[in-house]
Formats: C-alpha cells, structure tokens, sequence
C-alpha cells in the first residue's frame, strides 16, 4: 500500500509541475485546452445519445438490397487492343423492381510496354462519366460509376469505352495500333450493382440476383433429365451462366421439374427451383429483355448484336459479326451478307481496302477509293464454308503510307452501319442445315433423355444448342410430330435401329474451325462414324415427319 501511495503522489506532483509550467509560458492556454477537450467528450457523449434514442425510437434506416450482376459475355474478352480505340458493352437491367440506386463497378487490368501512357475515356448510355490515366507496365484499375435515374428507366446500360495513348518499346517513334504494345481488359469482377426496397419475391429474381453461376439439376419426375437440358441451352443462348452439375463452390444450385415441389433448404438440396418451360422462360426474359431476332429476313447485325460504335482507328479496324444457324428464321442460312460502311474520306489517292471472312475463311476483297464514304457491297456466303455456330469478319485497312520516319496521317473513323444485314435465304443443301430447316418448321418437337448422369446431359445440352432452333414449342413428357431422343455412344446403335429406316442420327463433329454437326442414316457408315466419339459422347436420335 505504501509503494502505491507513493507512485500516487509522485504522478500528482508531475502533473502539478507540467501544469504549472504550461500556464506560466502560454498564459492562459492550458485553461483552453482543457475547456476544449471537455467541450468534445461532451459533443461526443450527446452524439452517442442520439444514435440510440434513434434506435429507441423505432427510426432506424429503411433496409435495402443490392443485387449484383455479372458482367455479360464472361467467357469472352473484352476490352480495348492498341491505341486508339473503343468499344461496347452493354448490362442489362433486369425488369419489374423499382430500383433506388445503381452502379457500375468496373475493374481493369491494363498492360502497357515500357514508356507507354494513355488515357481510358468511360460513357455510359453515350453520356461521359469518367477517365483513367494508363501507365507503363501492368496495373488494376477500378472505376465506380454511379447510375442516373433516367439509366436506370431503361432495360439496358451501355457502357462505351474509349482509349487512346501512345506507346514505343524502345523504338524511334510511338506504334500505331497495328503494332502497339497496349492491352486494356474489362475483367470478369466488374459488376452492375441495383439497389432496391424491395427484396426478390419470385424465383426470377432470386437467381437473377444469385451470384456465381447456375448449377441446373433435373427433379424426379419424368421428362424433368429433358426438360433440364433443354433449360440449360437456352439459358446459355440468353447469356445467362449456367451448367449441368451437381454443384460445387460459389454455384447456386436449381432444381429444374415438370411440377412444383417443395424444396428443402438444407446445403445437400438446391436451393432455388425453375418449374417448368414458363419459368425458364422468364428467367431468360428478365436477363435479356432485348427483342428476339426477326421472324422473317432481313436479320441486321444490330439485331444480332455487333457493334456498330463509330471507331477511330489507326490502320485497319475489324467487326465480328456471330450468327447461329438455329437462331435464323425458319432456320435457314442466309446466301448474302449486305454490308454497309461508313467512313472518313481520307486524302486523294489512297484507297480503303475491305475484307470479309466467314469462318476464318477469306471470302472477298474489295479496294475503293478512299474518297468514298459509304462502301456498300453484296458478299454471297459459301454454303460449304457455313457451320451450324457462324463468325463473319470484317476488315477495313487505310492503305494511306506514311509520310516521314516519325509522321503518320490523322486517325481515320469508320462505322458497320445498323442496317448491314444477313438475307436472300434459300433451301439448304447441306444435311444439317436441311434438319434445322426441318425442326424449324415442325409446330412441335418432343424430346426424351432419360438414362443420361448429368455429365452426359451436359454434352446433349451443348448439342441441342447447334441443332435445335430457339423458336420451338417443345414437349418433354409426350408425343409429337418430330421426337429427339439423346442417347450414348454406347447406346447409339441399339436405339437407332429401333427407331426405323427413317431415322437420323445427329453427332457433334470438330473442324478447324469450329464445332459442326454430322447426320447419319442408319446404314453401314454408323460404325464408322461413331468411332470418332468418345465412350461417353452423347449423340441425337431424330424421327419422325
């Protein structure tokens, strides 16, 4: 007790000398201090107070929900090649809530050669909403773009992106964008974030607002193993992430069935569950609101969703144009491609050069003045150079020379005008395409997958997604004027043979550039043909008128 009396005094007596010795060389500000530190623990205490007689009072924030979306198109890249340049990406906002706020979370992973800087120029809806400075070397840039209510009154986002920069490598003068050492990619973490009052009430909106991708996984009931593959491509052709599979980490499982069931919320149980064609339907709506393609040629490439941004460029700038064969009307393949161009006249005597591939095939070249600002050309499409999943390129070069060991001409613009369009369809002559033509213009197609695990349902779903066109009325527990049945390899034989002479077999055959379809009549070549496959491939049985 004596010790801790002393180290008592002791500390008082310090305290009383420092004190002393404060007053006595800044007269008077020590009372000022203590008055000040005393006025703040006071503000601070009554702060305190407030906060909880708010939460006394009943007055606490109104909850909300955020629901987070993907960025689309995950499996492909997207971003800016070489400077300049620009392009377009659009979110779609899901319909029916009213959403109090939004944003864009946007995150870049950038690569620019040593001595390399640029400038990345973000509009969303054609209005700016901010720039990023590029430096040398490799770097992550996130931009968070708040959403106006008038974007978030539409159904979609269209977020422009627009780089320009220079880069050398070491060498005399900066490159131009046929050799520049710069790389800007949107990654698969940005987000389009929607703030609503409301929580999701139905199931659409559950899985809309679900992260990580859709583990589908058929019910019990009959037909449900058909139902789930047919759900799992249509989903994939809306854009939305999802897969047969049991589930696995950052997945939301779905149970698909024919009838509604009680599902358990237990972890081994899905939690969450699309009954029937109509739900898949409108989980496909919501996620894509956009119209669906024509039901009658011409189809436009603004319908199939390419760019048509005006684009500054340096050189030469390409346009991919994707077309499924399924997704045409009727199901038939177009024989002509109506390409329209539109670009700045460069100086007299150069020359723009165009060409058009389809398939990584070079079909044709053109060479036009460059005093010309519309280029408009008819490019027939080769039947034989068609698959059943279809790219058309399009290259426009700026043929003007340099002038000087360090001068270049000005940055040339050009833009794939909307109405470039895919028509004049005639009846196919290829065999796949002749069966897509018929199941197109079948009323109704059944189809019967029972005996497939769900690694095998997976490969028919990819199948189905070449095959089978988008506007059908499908059953999956009946009969109907054209039936599917997806079968092994193993099995192939046996439920070719009977199914009768009339039948058609349909299996999934790799090219050098891209995935095809074959159709084999049972016959002799079966055995042959089959061997390609693998043990656990599945093919597509085909009856019916």
């Amino acid at each position: 007790m004596r010790d801790l009396a002393r180290l008592i005094a002791i500390g008082l007596l310090s305290f009383a000398i420092v004190g002393f010795a404060m007053l006595y060389s800044r007269s008077g500000d020590v009372t000022t201090v203590f008055r000040s530190v005393s006025d703040g623990l006071a503000s601070a205490v009554d702060g305190i107070g407030s906060l909880t007689g708010a939460e006394d009072n009943g007055e606490a924030r109104p909850q909300t929900f955020t629901l987070a979306l993907e960025r689309p198109r995950a499996a492909a890249w997207v971003g800016l090649a070489g400077f300049p340049d620009q392009s377009e990406l659009v979110f779609r906002v899901p319909r029916g809530a009213n959403y109090l706020s939004g944003a864009l979370n946007l995150v870049f992973d950038t690569q620019l050669t040593e001595h390399g800087d640029g400038l990345l120029t973000l509009s969303v809806n054609g209005t700016p909403r901010g720039q990023l400075v590029l430096d040398s070397g490799r770097h992550t840039h996130r931009a968070r773009i708040e959403l106006t209510a008038a974007d978030l009154s539409g159904d979609r986002l269209v977020l422009h992106m627009a780089g320009r920069g220079t880069t050398n490598s070491g060498q005399i003068c900066p490159t131009d964008a046929a050799n520049s050492g710069s790389a800007v990619t949107l990654t698969t973490d940005s987000r389009l974030e929607l703030v609503s009052a409301t929580a999701p009430s139905d199931t659409t909106g559950v899985l809309l607002a679900s992260p990580g991708s859709l583990a589908l996984q058929p019910g019990s009931n009959q037909g449900d193993m058909a139902l789930a593959i047919w759900a799992s491509q249509q989903l994939k052709r809306a854009g939305i992430d999802a897969r047969l599979s049991p589930g696995g980490p950052g997945e939301t499982s779905v149970l698909v069935t024919s009838h509604a069931v009680t599902v358990s919320a237990s972890e081994s149980e899905p939690r969450a569950m699309l009954a029937g064609e109509e739900a898949v339907m409108a989980l496909v709506s919501a996620a894509s609101p956009s119209l669906p393609l024509p039901i009658s040629g011409p189809v436009t490439v603004a319908d199939l969703g390419a760019e048509t941004i005006i684009k500054s460029f340096r050189g030469s700038r390409r346009w991919t144009v994707p077309f499924n064969a399924a997704d045409m009307p009727g199901g038939s393949l177009p024989e002509t491609f109506a390409l329209r161009l539109k670009a700045t006249p460069l100086a007299a005597g150069n020359d723009w050069v165009v060409r058009v591939t389809l398939n990584g095939n070079l079909i044709e070249t053109y060479r036009v003045a460059g005093s010309t600002d519309t280029l408009a050309f008819d490019v027939a499409l080769p039947a034989e150079r068609m698959l059943p999943s279809n790219t058309l390129m399009v290259e426009l070069v700026d043929t003007t020379p340099n002038q000087g060991i360090c001068t270049r001409p000005p940055d040339a613009q050009a833009q794939l005008l909307p109405e470039s369009s895919l028509r004049d369809s005639a009846p196919a002559t290829i065999a796949w395409a002749q069966l897509i033509e018929r199941l197109a213009a079948s009323p109704q197609i059944a189809l019967d997958a029972e005996g497939l695990d769900l690694a095998q349902a997976g490969r028919a779903s990819e199948l189905l997604q070449l095959l089978l066109p988008r506007r059908t009325d499908m059953r999956f527990d009946g009969d109907a004027p054209v039936r599917l049945k997806a079968v092994t390899r193993n099995g192939a034989a046996a439920a070719l043979a009977l199914a009768g002479p009339s039948a058609q077999l349909v299996m999934p055959v790799a090219t050098n550039n891209g995935r095809s379809l074959a159709v084999v009549k049972p016959g002799t070549e079966l055995g042959t043909a089959l061997q390609h496959l693998g043990a656990d491939d599945v093919v597509v049985i085909v009856t019916g008128r």
